[in-house]
C-alpha cells in the first residue's frame, strides 16, 4: 500500500470499556501487532475498521434511516469473536471493473428477449480467475501440481499423474473433492488432533472440521479448500513461523466457517431487510465476495507451495513472499467490508448466524477457557 493509502485508512484500537467481554488471546495479540502496527490505533464503534462515517455515508446515499436506536447489535458472543481491526481500504476501489453478477438483458419492446446464463458459483469462479490471470496462472498451476500428489492412489495410478491443468472444469472439481473427501478422513481417525496443544496440528484440525461441516450443502467450497485440507502439521509448522504467514493463516482458518456461508446468504434475498435493495447491490456483493474469494484462494495456493518450497526452490519462487503482507492486509479490509454489508443490510437473525462465525483462529484452550468465564 502507499503511503497516503495507509495514512488516510488507519484506525485505532477500540477502548477497553466498549467490548469488555474480548480478551486478547496468544493469536489476537500477535495479529493485532501485525494489523495495526507499532501505535495504538482507533476502530468504529462496530468493532471493525471501517470509519464511521464510511457507514453513515453509504446509509444516507442509499437513503435508508440512520438511527443508532434500530441499528440491531449481534450478541456478545459475536462481538467478542469479531476480528480486532486491519487495514480498511475499498475492496472496491482495488479492482477497475466488476465481476460476474447477472445483468439485465432485454426490455418489454423486444420479440425476441435475451435470457441471461445462470452465474456460476462464486468459489469455482474465484479459482478460474485466478488461474486465468498472468499474475497468478503460474502460482495456481503450482499449486495444482503440489495437490495433485495427495490424491488417492488408485486415482493417481488410473490418471498416470496427468496434471489437473489438462483436466475440464468437472474432472478437476471431482479430484479436488477426492483429496478434500481423504483428508477429512484423516482428521476424523485424530481424535486427539482438535484438541491439541501442537499449533499446526490444531490449525489443521479446525480446517478439517469446518469443511466438513459444509461439504454436503458447499461442495464447490470445499473443493476450493483441498489445499489446506491436505496439509500435515509437519508441513504447516515451519511456514507458520514467518510473521506475514502467520498472520494471514490466523485470519483465515478462524474464518473458514464465515467464507463457507457469505454466498449462501448474501447472495439470498430471504437474508436481506429489503428485497429491492438486494436487487439493486446484487452485483456489488456478488464483485465484492469474488474479490474477498480470490484473495483468501490465493493466500491458500501460496501456503501450500511454500511448504513444498521447503524443499524445492523453484516451487518457492511462486510464492511472492515480498508481497505477502499486502495481500493478507487485503483480504482483512475485504473481510471488514463483507461484515458491513452484513450489518446495514441483513436481517436480525443472519446477522446474527454470520457476525458469530467472523473471529479468528484460536487455539482449543483459550475456546475452552473463553466459555468457562461466560458461564460463571
Amino acid at each position: 500500500m502507499s503511503a497516503i493509502a495507509a495514512e488516510q485508512f488507519q484506525h485505532q484500537a477500540p477502548p477497553p470499556d466498549q467490548y469488555q467481554n474480548r480478551r486478547a488471546s496468544v493469536f489476537g495479540k500477535f495479529v493485532d501487532r501485525f494489523r495495526s502496527g507499532n501505535g495504538p490505533k482507533v476502530v468504529n464503534s462496530r468493532g471493525g475498521l471501517l470509519p464511521d462515517e464510511y457507514y453513515e455515508n453509504k446509509i444516507k446515499n442509499s437513503g435508508e434511516s440512520a438511527r443508532a436506536e434500530e441499528e440491531h447489535v449481534p450478541p456478545p458472543a459475536a462481538a467478542r469473536s469479531r476480528k480486532r481491526g486491519s487495514i480498511s481500504v475499498s475492496a472496491s476501489a482495488l479492482s477497475a471493473k466488476m465481476r460476474g453478477g447477472r445483468r439485465e438483458t432485454g426490455s418489454s419492446n423486444q420479440t425476441s428477449p435475451v435470457v441471461a446464463a445462470a452465474p456460476k458459483d462464486i468459489w469455482t469462479e474465484s479459482y478460474k480467475a485466478l488461474r486465468d490471470d498472468r499474475a497468478t496462472s503460474e502460482l495456481t498451476l503450482t499449486y495444482e501440481d503440489v495437490v495433485s500428489q495427495q490424491l488417492p492412489k488408485q486415482l493417481k495410478q488410473d490418471r498416470q499423474d496427468a496434471p489437473l491443468r489438462e483436466c475440464s472444469d468437472q474432472e478437476r472439481f471431482d479430484l479436488l473433492m477426492a483429496i478434500t473427501r481423504r483428508s477429512v478422513h484423516k482428521g476424523q481417525t485424530d481424535e486427539q488432533a482438535e484438541q491439541s496443544d501442537d499449533e499446526a496440528r490444531a490449525m489443521i484440525a479446525s480446517c478439517r472440521k469446518a469443511i466438513d461441516g459444509l461439504m454436503s450443502a458447499q461442495p464447490a467450497f470445499a473443493a476450493a479448500w483441498a489445499g489446506l485440507c491436505s496439509l500435515t502439521p509437519e508441513l504447516l509448522e515451519p511456514i507458520i513461523e514467518r510473521n506475514d504467514m502467520r498472520a494471514g493463516l490466523v485470519h483465515i482458518f478462524g474464518r473458514l466457517s464465515w467464507y463457507g456461508q457469505l454466498e449462501n446468504k448474501l447472495m439470498n434475498s430471504n437474508s436481506w431487510n429489503d428485497e429491492n435493495e438486494f436487487r439493486e447491490k446484487e452485483d456489488m456483493v456478488r464483485s465484492t465476495l469474488s474479490h474477498l474469494f480470490r484473495a483468501v484462494l490465493e493466500l491458500e495456493m501460496k501456503c501450500v507451495c511454500a511448504t513444498a518450497g521447503v524443499s524445492d526452490p523453484d516451487i518457492d519462487s511462486v510464492v511472492g513472499w515480498d508481497e505477502l503482507s499486502g495481500l493478507v492486509r487485503r483480504i482483512m479490509q475485504a473481510d471488514d467490508e463483507v461484515f458491513g454489508i452484513v450489518r446495514q443490510n441483513c436481517n436480525h437473525d443472519v446477522q446474527d448466524e454470520l457476525c458469530a462465525l467472523d473471529g479468528d483462529f484460536r487455539m482449543p484452550s483459550e475456546e475452552e477457557e473463553e466459555d468457562n468465564q461466560a458461564q460463571e
